[in-house]
């Protein structure tokens, strides 16, 4: 483990945590087998703040996860962040004793296998992710048990390199942008591209926005390109409006009911070199 911080167990909401700024953790040598299990582990770590720290896995593989949080706290802050070839850029930890709210602000993910992943909050609120790219092979930011959330003007790509990092075949696992799930409801996605590179980018299925067990769920002014499924709602009914998407085999297979569905525009077959917008319609 690179950094690992343990602050006493206490309850204090007003309380200042230990603040990390430009701080970079990798392997001694990245291009052989050494990286970090773990980058950083925080527990206990009330409203601690990152400046421009910086994760790497060793190149050309999926290994360790950048930031691991644990135990009872109010938000930890990330501004401007980075991860390279992480299984994983941050892992919250679910249970009892959970952490309270998230942020991440403008940080850079890329050529890792998963972005986010906040784990049952048990309706704890508050995940904040705004700005930054999130270039990944499995999901980019995915949040359960956490209302009251917003994810906002962030660029989600699906990586899809030749051969995958350790030599395995290249993304035969499915890709998504953001899973909301179980819980997590007034949840908002809005102002986000999900680029899927779908026919180059192997057997696995591509999907922007994946929505479950979440109500009163907000997705608007976002953009799908290449995927096999725009946005996939499952049984919650959420207000999806003002979105646009292009060669997307499917925009919205399923609508909940009590959703609303209104001012989607999907581009349609180019027509004599250009593009036509038809109101988009679940298909």
């Amino acid at each position: 483990m690179g950094i690992d911080v343990e602050r006493p167990e206490g309850v204090s909401s007003v309380e200042y945590g230990p603040n990390f700024d430009d701080i970079e953790i990798c392997g001694e040598d990245q291009s052989g087998p050494h990286a970090w299990g773990i980058c950083m582990h925080l527990r206990y770590c009330w409203n601690t703040i990152l400046n421009r720290c910086a994760f790497q896995g060793r190149n050309g593989y999926f290994s360790g996860v950048g930031l691991f949080l644990s135990g009872q706290s109010t938000p930890v802050q990330m501004y401007a962040c980075r991860g390279y070839y992480l299984d994983m850029f941050v892992k919250g930890v679910e249970g009892p004793k959970n952490f309270e709210g998230f942020i991440a602000n403008d940080c850079q993910v890329v050529a890792c296998r998963h972005g986010i992943w906040m784990p049952n909050g048990q309706a704890f609120p508050l995940v904040q992710i705004h700005g930054g790219h999130y270039n990944v092979s499995g999901y980019g930011v995915r949040v359960s048990g956490r209302p009251q959330g917003s994810i906002k003007n962030v660029c989600f790509y699906h990586w899809f390199p030749a051969t995958a990092p350790g030599g395995a075949s290249p993304n035969t696992e499915d890709w998504y942008g953001v899973s909301v799930e179980q819980g997590a409801d007034d949840f908002s996605v809005t102002g986000c591209h999900f680029y899927g590179h779908r026919g180059s980018s192997g057997s696995g299925v591509l999907t922007g926005i994946q929505w479950q067990g979440s109500a009163d769920g907000q997705i608007s002014d976002n953009a799908f390109i290449d995927l096999k499924v725009a946005v996939s709602a499952v049984d919650s009914p959420v207000m999806l409006t003002n979105n646009r998407a292009r060669n997307c085999v499917s925009f919205m297979p399923n609508v909940p009911p009590g959703s609303l569905v209104k001012d989607n525009l999907r581009m349609s077959t180019p027509l004599n070199g250009s593009y036509r917008y038809p109101e988009a319609v679940p298909a």
